[in-house]
């Protein structure tokens, strides 16, 4: 029976250690690795938020631009209107 450094028993015991040591590191790094995942995922749901966020003020912002413009349009339609009628009321 070897009873050195590199007995059998040793090298058994050796090789579970380091079995374990690199199975802690893989789960830890699969950890690491899910925990990143999932600060992406939110990341990129809160990103999704306020995007659409911002896709909704614009298209109430064109909304009202578009209103304005309306206005606009009848206004210039009534001074048009206001100005022909009074060019008639000076001709005649």
């Amino acid at each position: 029976m070897e009873t050195g450094f590199f007995s059998k028993k040793n090298c058994e015991i050796l090789i579970i250690f380091l079995l374990k040591e690199r199975d802690d590191l893989l789960i830890n790094s699969t950890d690491d690795l899910q925990r990143q995942f999932d600060k992406q995922k939110l990341e990129n749901e809160q990103q999704k938020l306020e995007i659409e966020r911002l896709r909704e003020a614009l298209l109430e912002r064109d909304a009202i631009i578009e209103e304005q413009d309306k206005r606009l349009l009848i206004e210039h339609e009534t001074q048009a209107i206001q100005t022909v009628f009074l060019i008639e009321i000076l001709i005649i």
